[in-house]
């Protein structure tokens, strides 16, 4: 049978596990809100810083474009005969390549007829034509130019002609891996994705064929990397081009570490609570493990035993609770030790009578008997247990429960009466029976 002590060790190392295990479990819980927490930040970060360079990459090719009119206009280009106008723009812009980002230019008329294209005039004209429908200065248009497919950004400006009127000029930029590269922070991965491909990557055409998941969501971790996903043209959502922006994960604590870390500081303070309170628990645990022993122990024997005599003692010396509890134990061992010697030497006494001596419980049921009940009724058979109405003839046993009852309720305190006992080989023997209530 397992001992208090060692119940009490067992528990406390099964407190100890769960306590470590569910400091692990919080501290993996606030990790993860912390890391969530910190995506969203990071998201937020990253939407709006991309926002801002897509408008300020907008402001620039717009600045451009204002420039490059003024200076046609300045120069009156516009203005010059047709054959020598068209001449005199192509010297002009390939003189300013060097400066221009324009991969896609067209200057028409004031009839909308295009006087120079450079690029891709296809583009370019649909692009008018589109502008004129919408009723606006600037689309996203997705054209196949130069054998591959790219997305421009094409912006007008009017252009002033002299005495044939206004016309118009149309720049388009393509937003290939070169602008996305200018555009990217830090570590961060661009695409260009449309329609299920991706169009152009910050990291070059390696990329091209990397996977995209979830494009429709604003941004979604996967495993360390934070995914945001921008439209390109507010006006058209994710209808149209949108850029995704992938950027590495570094958080300052790996869940590993954050878990080893939290056992190991739950068992640092696991330790502290061992030396701080629970070896004093232990201690008392084990000085009433002690006391339960030494209490089985004179149960059994019905003795002080030597072996639990000293620490009892030595436990009494404690003031407090467990000491006054081994001081009770204590006197109660000398009080029953005292009460059996007493009990022992009555009981001496009862065997040098003649005379049988019961002691019978409120329903007539035999406690003890002397050994002169043995010489009286020839019977060798114990009495203890028996009822002392079924040693009597059937016609004295009623008299002998009538006077138990009678004693049991306090109705008498004392009474005799002759009664026939049944001794060995059937035998009736004639006996005087005194009663008495002893308690």
């Amino acid at each position: 049978m397992p001992t208090l002590l060692s119940l009490f060790n067992r528990r406390l190392l099964i407190v100890g596990g769960l306590a470590t295990v569910l400091a692990a479990a919080i501290a993996w819980a606030a990790w993860s809100l912390a890391v969530d927490a910190d995506a969203r930040r990071i998201a937020a970060l990253m939407r709006s810083s991309y926002e801002d360079g897509l408008e300020q990459m907008r402001r620039d090719w717009q600045r451009q474009a204002q420039l490059l009119r003024a200076e046609i206009e300045f120069l009156r280009l516009g203005e010059l005969p047709a054959a020598e106008r068209h001449s005199r723009l192509h010297a002009f812009l390939n003189a300013q390549a060097e400066w221009l980002e324009f991969s896609a230019l067209m200057f028409t008329d004031a009839h909308g007829i295009p006087f120079l294209t450079r690029g891709c005039p296809t583009l370019l004209q649909q692009s008018l034509d589109l502008m004129r429908v919408q009723e606006t200065d600037s689309v996203l248009m997705r054209n196949y130019c130069a054998d591959a497919e790219h997305v421009y950004s094409v912006t007008t400006t009017p252009l002033w002609l002299g005495s044939a009127g206004r016309g118009m000029a149309l720049y388009g930029v393509v937003l290939d891996n070169a602008r996305l590269a200018r555009l990217a922070r830090g570590e961060d991965l661009v695409y260009l994705y449309q329609d299920g491909r991706i169009m152009a990557a910050s990291a070059g055409s390696a990329h091209l064929n990397d996977r995209i998941d979830s494009p429709s969501e604003d941004w979604v971790q996967l495993g360390d990397t934070i995914q945001v996903v921008l439209p390109v043209d507010r006006r058209v959502g994710k209808d149209g081009p949108v850029l995704v922006i992938r950027r590495p994960l570094h958080p300052l604590f790996s869940i590993d570490f954050v878990i080893i870390g939290t056992a190991g500081i739950a068992t640092a303070l696991l330790t502290l609570l061992w030396f701080g309170l629970a070896r004093d628990l232990r201690r008392h645990v084990r000085d009433i493990d002690m006391i339960i022993q030494a209490t089985d122990a004179f149960q059994r024997d019905f003795r002080r035993s030597p072996e639990w005599h000293t620490p009892l003692k030595q436990r009494q010396g404690i003031q407090d609770e467990i000491g006054r509890l081994a001081q009770a134990l204590d006197r109660l061992i000398d009080e029953a030790i005292q009460r059996q010697k007493e009990q022992a030497a009555h009981q001496q006494t009862l065997e040098l009578l003649e005379d049988v001596v019961l002691e019978m419980d409120r329903e007539g049921r035999v406690l003890e008997a002397s050994k002169a009940w043995s010489k009286l009724t020839g019977r060798t058979a114990d009495p203890r247990g028996t009822y002392l109405a079924d040693h009597l003839h059937p016609e004295d046993a009623a008299v002998l429960t009538a006077f138990v009852g009678m004693l049991s309720s306090g109705e008498k305190q004392t009474a005799s009466a002759r009664l026939r006992l049944m001794c060995a080989e059937g035998r009736e023997c004639w006996v005087e029976l005194r009663l008495a209530r002893t308690a």
